[in-house]
């Protein structure tokens, strides 16, 4: 934690980048403003978020903030402002994750220019927005945090501490969509291989193993989560309503027929929405770029 909060103060301290991000944030935020949307995940709000439907399909952490914090009371403009703020915060966060993997490799301004890309295409698949309700920006900071704790536990491999707290924000981060699985899977994978690069000598198969304990630690926490929120706000009739997202959903696409149909269009879909709008739409192929 000393470590992050002197890496955290010394962007802060750099007075270029945080001036130029918040324009950037200042830009969107208005742009937001100036083109409001109503986004594919919009329209079902009370089936998701009063319901209960996002428990059933996992994503717990934005059904029990809004017990909390009636996101849907809230003016227009407010949730996407408090979005706009957590990912400057990601933003930040993902910046020092690429500085600890790739060091003084890399200049300054390459960290600042990945921050601004980052903060100006908050586009996931066909939800455009700067909203809390998808979860995306709260996703993206725990992911980060995850990263950076599993980054220390690699520093200090006799210390427990770091992946536990790693396993406790990807639990937070899948617990908003459960993609962020793939984000923190990949990212560590990374991290790993640019350190053999580097000249370092992690030892691979222990570290992969960590990497799998965290996820599986992760996947568990959120199972249990869903099965104690579902007795609890007595959803038992809504489970069969919808696809769970689960590991064992997943899994079953390697068996079954249809699941294996699901897995194709699964795969048609990523190439359209990330190969064929990126060709035709300027803002998603600077955020697959």
């Amino acid at each position: 934690m000393k470590k992050l909060k002197q890496e955290i103060n010394t962007i802060l301290h750099n007075k270029a980048f945080i001036i130029i991000l918040t324009l950037v944030a200042f830009g969107c935020y208005g742009f937001k403003m100036m083109h409001p949307t109503i986004g594919i995940d919009d329209t079902p709000y009370k089936l998701y978020f009063e319901d209960g439907l996002n428990i059933v399909v996992g994503r717990w952490v934005l059904f029990l903030l809004n017990q909390f914090i009636n996101i849907g009371q809230y003016a227009p403009f407010l949730v996407d402002f408090a979005a706009v703020l957590l990912l400057i915060s990601a933003s930040i966060l993902w910046s020092i994750v690429f500085k600890r993997i790739l060091g003084d490799a890399v200049p300054d301004w390459c960290y600042l220019t990945f921050s601004c890309l980052f903060l100006s295409s908050p586009i996931i698949s066909e939800v455009f927005t700067y909203f809390l309700h998808n979860g995306i920006a709260i996703g993206y900071t725990c992911s980060a945090l995850a990263l950076l704790f599993y980054l220390e536990g690699l520093d200090t491999p006799k210390k427990v501490t770091p992946y536990v707290l790693s396993a406790v924000f990807i639990w937070i981060a899948i617990g908003c969509y459960e993609s962020f699985a793939v984000v923190f899977l990949v990212m560590s994978l990374f991290a790993l291989l640019m350190q053999r690069i580097c000249g370092e000598k992690p030892q691979p198969i222990l570290s992969v193993l960590k990497i799998g304990a965290i996820l599986i630690v992760a996947i568990l926490l959120r199972s249990l989560i869903n099965n104690i929120l579902i007795f609890i706000f007595s959803l038992q009739e809504l489970v069969d309503q919808a696809d769970k997202r689960s590991l064992g959903e997943m899994l079953g696409w390697i068996s079954d027929a249809e699941g294996f149909a699901n897995l194709k269009m699964a795969i048609k879909r990523t190439f359209v929405m990330y190969g064929v709008f990126a060709y035709h739409y300027l803002p998603i192929t600077m955020y697959v770029f």
